[in-house]
């Protein structure tokens, strides 16, 4: 079996579709979605299925496979008391909107260009479209459907669900994952991948969420300081 050049853990769908990766290791906040109950060994025949798309010449009695597996309904609700709830993601989708438009007259009055002015245009007018209901009505019977999900930023037809995914594509991974979030079935699976990454992410002793909190808790706050 022969090594990925780069080593990622990635977050999928059920069906594996890839959702989002982290090259060498996972966003430490984003970590935080994870439960260490949530932990998942498979092995043989079930992890090639999950790899095989991973690795070259890949034996399925080679084959293990680590992580955390869990359902959208259960990440959804971690990232509600994170504060990235429907109205979080509604209010950041009106600002990226809005930051969008600015940006665009601006590049449009210091740059003319016949030549761009008709994808100005279209896309003007597709911003001027979008909203958080728009958003779910067009980007979930994609998803639905079988859509790709690496399409997150690619370049699509202004007002298409890859072109509405892509807005998301400068934030944090948890409002994109989130906004996915909104449209899947409560009962999807969504699993964390680590099978690519070395023992310190992978043994059974890691606690994903500890490790998250231990990020933004050290040092901690001098009121919480233990006295002795």
């Amino acid at each position: 079996m022969l090594l990925p050049v780069s080593s990622y853990a990635t977050v999928h769908l059920a069906d594996g579709r890839e959702v989002c990766s982290f090259r060498g290791g996972v966003d430490q906040l984003f970590f935080i979605l994870f439960t260490k109950d949530e932990r998942f060994t498979e092995t043989d025949d079930v992890a090639y299925q999950l790899l095989k798309d991973t690795y070259v010449d890949l034996e399925p009695d080679e084959c293990v496979a680590v992580g955390f597996r869990t359902t959208a309904g259960a990440v959804r609700d971690r990232l509600d008391l994170l504060g990235i709830d429907e109205v979080a993601l509604q209010l950041a989708l009106e600002e990226i909107v809005a930051e969008r438009r600015a940006s665009n007259l601006k590049m449009r009055e210091l740059f003319p260009s016949d030549i761009l002015a008709d994808h100005r245009e279209r896309e003007e007018a597709a911003l001027a479209e979008v909203t958080w209901g728009r958003w779910v009505n067009v980007v979930g019977p994609a998803i639905g459907s079988g859509k790709p999900l690496k399409e997150w930023g690619g370049k699509f037809d202004e007002g298409s669900a890859g072109w509405l995914m892509g807005l998301w594509e400068d934030l944090d991974e948890r409002y994109a994952f989130g906004a996915l979030l909104q449209v899947l079935d409560p009962a999807e699976q969504i699993t964390l991948d680590l099978s690519q990454l070395d023992e310190s992410w992978i043994e059974d002793s890691v606690d994903p969420q500890e490790f998250a909190r231990s990020l933004v808790m050290w040092p901690p706050p001098a009121g919480c300081r233990r006295s002795y």
